[in-house]
């Protein structure tokens, strides 16, 4: 606020959005990165592949999801998905599994199915276990829920050789 000019304003407006997430503060986040008016959203509109744009969007997907804003959570994956090439596997994946779950809570089954596919191919290009097994565990949820239980059977067993312990517990359960 007292240095407007400052090349350091919107790093320091992504990052206090971070802390505020590390507290829970999803209405601060909410404000730094939301506000149309702020510095987050014109530095977005001016270069929207910015690294640091990039994990504000994240850190804004977050705070809509954890607020149950799911209509939110889409319109931000969105944004994302313009800046696709930007993101590193990781960001990726954490948007696309943000996105799942925003559509699961809205009950759009196969939309959220389609974003389990694109997890899975995410994670798996170069191999990312927790990723992969997180994606195959979401693909069962998905298609169970479309009451596509053979297909479902199927989408468990993936987990059962690389993936964490609690991800095999599940399969292994399910």
């Amino acid at each position: 606020q007292k240095f407007p000019e400052s090349q350091l304003r919107l790093r320091a407006v992504v990052e206090a959005a971070a802390a505020f997430g590390q507290i829970t503060n999803w209405l601060q986040v909410d404000d730094l990165l939301g506000n149309t008016n702020g510095v987050f959203q014109r530095a977005a509109q001016l270069d929207p592949g910015n690294q640091v744009i990039v994990n504000g969007q994240l850190s804004l997907e977050n705070s809509k999801y954890q607020q149950r804003d799911f209509p939110g959570v889409v319109a931000v994956y969105e944004l994302l998905t313009n800046q696709w090439q930007t993101l590193n596997q990781i960001q990726q994946c954490r948007g696309t599994y943000l996105f799942y779950q925003a559509k699961m809570e809205l009950g759009d089954y196969a939309m959220a199915l389609a974003a389990t596919t694109n997890l899975a191919q995410i994670a798996g290009a170069p191999t990312n276990q927790d990723w992969l097994a997180r994606a195959w565990e979401s693909q069962g949820a998905a298609l169970e829920k479309l009451d596509r239980l053979p297909d479902a059977i199927q989408a468990w067993p993936k987990n059962l050789t690389n993936a964490p312990v609690m991800q095999k517990r599940e399969a292994i359960l399910k």
